[in-house]
């Protein structure tokens, strides 16, 4: 669904990944009259989230939704207890 302005204003743009959705920032944004959005960018403001939490934008739905996040951090098999750094958010 793409949103097209309809007046030229300045917004606040919140940008995520293009692989997982996962939130990556803010921006201000020169929208344009008769133009959408930056790619993978939305002008609908994430949900607040706390430490080992994230916000991912579902395009389809046009809404953000709060997973746990828990990348960079390091788990342990309860197997063979050998270690792996995550590395994706979920």
């Amino acid at each position: 669904m793409t949103k097209i302005a309809e007046k030229e204003q300045i917004i606040i743009a919140y940008s995520y990944d293009s692989e997982d959705f996962h939130l990556i920032g803010s921006f201000e944004y020169l929208w344009a009259i008769g133009t959408g959005l930056a790619a993978q960018s939305t002008n609908i403001k994430p949900p607040s989230f706390s430490a080992s939490k994230i916000p991912i934008f579902n395009e389809d739905q046009q809404k953000w939704s709060i997973v746990d996040d828990y990348r960079l951090q390091m788990a342990y098999s309860t197997t063979d207890k050998m270690e792996a750094r995550i590395d994706y958010v979920g």
